[in-house]
């Protein structure tokens, strides 16, 4: 009789070890969910369960190996109290170490040069940032990734950085020097385009405050940027003293039939930087409403 209990005790806690072992996959999980989401709310949780599920695992094997070697010089009732008190220790240790994990805040300070947004944490997935303000939101609705009642929308990244000639250049020029290579019609210094004379055949609309030009080509022969990005079409606008104040890169992709599009803005609070989906023409009054009701929303956040 007590051996049959005692082979009972030590299935029980060779079980416990292939409960572990099996929930390694379940650990791995937390780790990325961690790892890509740090400031969903689990994610501190799930890190320090990664982090306990090692040593529980080494300590429940040599539990369960000891067991086993030293099964009959151990009696029943040691046998008990060794489950009772190496898994009841475990468990003590494991619910103290989650009690005492610090809960994400709920805001973080994101800086736009010296101007400080105080951010809700539903509305990123970034930790906090002195190089702009980071969002992960749905442009339909401006819920943030981590709102309640999200749905299924889309979620689309979008950045607010300082808007100063040493951003604008970098964005503009580095990044799409290839294009401005391409168009012999257009020359870029600083924040100014130069237009030469040739540069009206590619004027779309015209008005007393902006000048905008389109550029489209075909998919064979897309406009190519230092990044290895291809555009097949570029919307430039330019303000009345021919500053750039916004560069509209759209692909199309064949897989979803929709056009993306990389829209990067200048605007007093800052540069601002989105994805839309869908359409790849001049939308301006779509543009502006986007825009306008992420800045309004964004300008909320705005510390004093």
């Amino acid at each position: 009789m007590k051996i049959r209990r005692k082979k009972y005790l030590i299935l029980i806690s060779w079980l416990v070890v292939l409960l572990l072992i099996l929930a390694l996959w379940l650990v791995i999980g937390f780790v990325v969910s961690a790892f890509y989401h740090p400031n969903y709310p689990a994610a501190p949780y799930y890190e320090m369960a990664s982090m306990l599920w090692l040593p529980a695992l080494a300590i429940c094997f040599i539990f369960a190996l000891i067991l086993t070697i030293w099964r009959k010089r151990l009696s029943v009732r040691q046998m008990q109290r060794g489950i009772m008190g190496t898994y009841g220790g475990l468990l003590l240790i494991a619910a103290l170490a989650l009690i005492t994990v610090e809960p994400v805040p709920a805001y973080f300070t994101h800086m736009v040069g010296d101007v400080q947004y105080q951010v809700p944490r539903e509305f990123t997935s970034r930790q906090n940032r002195r190089n702009g303000v980071n969002l992960d939101i749905c442009l339909e609705t401006l819920t943030g990734i981590y709102s309640r009642g999200r749905g299924d929308c889309d979620y689309e990244r979008v950045y607010l950085s300082r808007n100063v000639a040493e951003t604008i250049r970098p964005k503009l020029v580095i990044f799409f020097s290839s294009f401005f290579e391409e168009i012999p019609e257009f020359n870029l210094e600083g924040n100014k385009v130069i237009l030469l004379a040739s540069a009206e055949q590619y004027r779309v609309k015209s008005s007393d405050r902006y000048k905008s030009y389109t550029f489209d080509r075909n998919q064979e022969k897309s406009f190519k940027t230092t990044t290895n990005i291809y555009y097949n079409l570029v919307h430039l606008q330019i303000n009345e003293q021919n500053e750039l104040v916004r560069f509209v890169g759209c692909r199309y992709n064949q897989y979803s039939g929709n056009h993306y599009c990389q829209n990067w803005l200048r605007k007093s609070q800052g540069l601002l930087e989105y994805q839309s989906k869908g359409s790849a023409d001049f939308n301006l009054e779509l543009w502006q409403k986007t825009e306008n009701s992420l800045l309004n929303l964004i300008n909320q956040w705005k510390v004093d």
